[in-house]
């Protein structure tokens, strides 16, 4: 399995060119050859703007579900979309998604252990659950950066 890795310039707070650029990034992956394209972290928003966090985020996922779908089925790629400032009712939380070749989402997973020592958990709120899924008949967790710090979560995912 071909995998994509994005390092993508993120615009801080300009979640419109980061949508843009995204699509871009993904395109010119899929066009590589990648079958995964995994996008990085907090790619909507950048990382992160804390006084307009809740403003900026994406209202229940719903423009990166609706974009990341669409390319996973139209490039027939698996999309691990990183992960996206996701305003879910009052509380905004750092969402992975992730799409099959036919554009399903297969996975939504929320940071667990969000990173204290730069107050991330004063603008998230902390998620509750692992996630596991499958691509072509592989079993596949999430983690979100400090996550891996926690050797039970990815235990968790075994």
């Amino acid at each position: 399995m071909r995998v994509g890795l994005i390092q993508m310039d993120m615009e801080l707070a300009s979640p419109d060119l980061n949508y843009t650029r995204a699509e871009e990034e993904v395109r010119a992956a899929a066009a590589e050859g990648a079958q995964v394209v995994c996008l990085p972290e907090a790619w909507n928003t950048g990382f992160f703007p804390k006084e307009e966090l809740k403003k900026l985020a994406d209202k229940d996922g719903e423009r990166t579900k609706a974009l990341m779908s669409r390319l996973a089925a139209e490039l027939n790629v698996h999309i691990v979309a990183g992960s996206v400032a996701n305003l879910k009712g009052d509380k905004v939380h750092n969402t992975c998604y992730v799409f099959d070749r036919s554009g399903e989402c297969v996975c939504e997973y929320d940071k667990i252990h969000l990173f204290t020592p730069m107050g991330e958990e004063n603008f998230f709120a902390f998620g509750t659950h692992d996630a596991t899924f499958e691509l072509d008949g592989l079993k596949c967790g999430v983690v979100i950066c400090y996550d891996i710090r926690f050797g039970e979560l990815a235990r968790s995912l075994a």
